[in-house]
């Protein structure tokens, strides 16, 4: 028998994050990290002006990115 709280159980809107921080393909990478970095998210859904999901954004993405397109004192 499972407990009443587990995971399984529960509406899916008590595990959510809101509000949703979203941006649109043509938003600078520097913009979406700041957010991303301040608001303690580790993914920003990509969306069209339409609203359309065209992509997510992760973490790793944003260090991937660094990485090979360095160098650091572009970001500060």
């Amino acid at each position: 028998h499972r407990p009443v709280d587990a995971v399984g159980e529960r509406p899916l809107r008590t595990l959510m994050n809101r509000p949703v921080f979203s941006a649109l393909p043509a938003t600078p990478l520097r913009d979406i990290a700041r957010v991303m970095f301040n608001e303690h998210i580790g993914s920003m859904p990509i969306c069209r002006d339409s609203g359309e999901l065209v992509g997510m954004l992760t973490r790793t993405d944003v260090l991937r990115s660094l990485l090979v397109h360095g160098p650091l004192e572009l970001w500060i």
